[in-house]
């Protein structure tokens, strides 16, 4: 049986060191830009294993913020433990910085006024969102809305208008125009959540 390596060796043969003094990862990284390790047979980001092995334990619900801004870094002495609202407030390139330091998101919109995509901390302007998946949706040759409630049907090659009520989503009719369900949509959003209703700007 294969004796097991010393999980800090193992991470050490794995960093190049900068002339900053960061050690940046080497290995497997994740789509948001971070180093990750397998500490007993369990995928983390490396830069928390470093830490976790060379400085302790991390406080409970708190992130790692990297003093150097490097996400590939996993020197422990760069590596700052804060509250998620401060790690926020300490990374100007996050759309929840926007929020919390100016009122709105980088495109200058307001999302509580134009709507969420996922919670206030860790959510999205719904307007970016949308005009994201329009983009996308563009490059492969779909049609995508970009008013909310609205969504192309190909089958019958017509605007659907639709909403979500209690975790059901609701069909309320198939249009030739985009605006007309967008308007329908609309008139049942105000139908079901009264004031509290976003709607589309016609």
């Amino acid at each position: 049986m294969a004796l097991k390596r010393d999980p800090l060796l193992r991470l050490i043969e794995k960093v190049d060191v900068s002339p900053e003094g960061c050690w940046i990862w080497q290995a497997a990284k994740s789509r948001d830009g971070y180093g990750k390790f397998a500490l007993n047979r369990v995928n983390s980001n490396a830069h928390r294993v470093a830490f976790l092995l060379l400085r302790g334990d991390i406080p409970e619900g708190y992130d790692l913020h990297h003093v150097c801004e490097n996400t590939l870094c996993v020197n422990p002495e760069h590596l700052q433990p804060v509250t998620k609202r401060q790690h926020i407030a300490l990374t100007p390139n996050a759309n929840a910085y926007h929020r919390l330091a100016f009122g709105h998101c980088k495109n200058g919109h307001n999302p509580d006024v134009t709507g969420w995509s996922g919670n206030r901390i860790h959510g999205h302007c719904l307007l970016c969102v949308r005009e994201r998946n329009r983009r996308r949706a563009k490059r492969i040759g779909m049609k995508h809305s970009k008013y909310r409630g609205v969504g192309w049907a190909p089958l019958s090659q017509k605007w659907e208008a639709r909403i979500k009520l209690q975790g059901t989503l609701i069909h309320l009719g198939t249009y030739r125009d985009e605006e007309e369900a967008a308007y329908i949509y609309n008139q049942a959003a105000l139908q079901l959540r009264g004031r509290k209703a976003i709607l589309n700007q016609l």
